[in-house]
């Protein structure tokens, strides 16, 4: 799966090349070589044209493709009761397609838009309205993109309200249990997450240097999309995999519980046994319930997602914090 995500990677990489070079003939063709030659400088140079492109697109084209693996490695590994199977499938549904990810992204992209305009999108003519084009189409892929991740969550925020060991109709774990569907959910959760992390950070980094110059109220805002997906892209990272745990231990309780009960019905002369192994039932149980309160919210498998984000921050702090722009010799806006 991290090789499905390099590829898509590179594909858009080639992709907005292509995308460039479509721009450069038309304009051209339009405006003459002198204009042509000031978008190519903004599109490689001011935009990141290539890396934005690579990490915006390939993270939405890697959730949208992929998703299909994940529902599939969900409906296998679930046991749903009749009564809850009708609000699964619709949540599922969502995570397919969901109508209100367009109004989001329009909704996004139009504060975004504003934004970025405000902040200057340099370049006139065809070549300014291409280059806008652009820059607006990483936010409508971002929003959508965001929408994916949102019905995840939501999808396993319903399994967490009816997993609990105290419901009466719950969502469990198949039997036999498949190591191999958990490890495929868990590298698709940190791939994904920390391609998002890494395509909030290519992308606030370039808007950061290419409005360096503009309006300081605009500058300002640009941190305001930030905001949308960073702690969606963090939560998402860990949130689904404990859910997946969580599931798994309320299953061995039962397990655990069911157990114990019929332990209570052995004979006399088993007493001393009975004894014992409901002591070690009691001892695992505990030792659960311990581990899980210890259960840190971001495991080592979330390094990559917020390796990024501390990275974010450390070029926010140097762009805005006079102090640390000092020491590390960078004029703060």
């Amino acid at each position: 799966m991290v090789l499905i995500a390099l590829v898509w990677f590179v594909i858009w990489g080639i992709g907005s090349a292509v995308l460039f070079g479509v721009g450069w003939l038309i304009t051209t063709l339009l405006q003459g070589n002198a204009a042509a030659s000031d978008l190519a400088k903004a599109w490689f140079f001011t935009f990141n044209g290539i890396f934005a492109g690579a990490s915006g697109y390939g993270v939405v084209f890697f959730l949208c493709r992929e998703r299909a693996t994940l529902i599939a490695k969900l409906l296998n590994m679930f046991d749903v009761p009749p009564p809850l199977q009708y609000e699964f499938a619709r949540h599922i549904e969502r995570v397919r397609r969901w109508p209100l990810a367009h109004l989001v992204a329009a909704l996004l992209v139009c504060i975004g838009g504003y934004i970025a305009y405000g902040a200057g999108i340099p370049l006139r003519g065809f070549s300014h309205v291409y280059l806008t084009c652009a820059v607006l189409s990483f936010y409508l892929v971002g929003a959508y993109g965001l929408m994916v991740i949102v019905a995840i969550m939501n999808l396993f925020r319903f399994v967490e309200m009816n997993s609990s060991a105290a419901s009466a109709e719950r969502i469990s774990m198949r039997a036999p249990f498949r190591a191999v569907d958990v490890e495929t959910i868990d590298i698709f959760f940190i791939t994904s997450a920390a391609m998002c992390v890494f395509a909030i950070y290519v992308g606030f980094r370039t808007t950061l240097t290419a409005f360096a110059s503009g309006p300081a109220m605009f500058h300002k805002a640009l941190i305001i999309p930030v905001f949308f997906f960073l702690p969606a892209a963090l939560v998402y990272s860990f949130y689904p995999r404990y859910i997946l745990r969580q599931v798994g231990e309320n299953d061995t309780f039962l397990a655990l519980a069911r157990f114990a009960e019929e332990t209570d019905g052995e004979q006399p002369s088993d007493f001393k046994t009975a004894l014992e192994l409901r002591k070690l039932i009691l001892d695992v149980r505990e030792k659960m319930l311990a581990e899980r309160r210890a259960l840190p919210l971001l495991s080592f498998k979330d390094a990559p997602a917020l390796t990024l984000t501390i990275l974010m921050a450390i070029q926010f702090l140097m762009q805005k914090d006079p102090i640390i722009s000092s020491f590390f010799g960078v004029n703060p806006k």
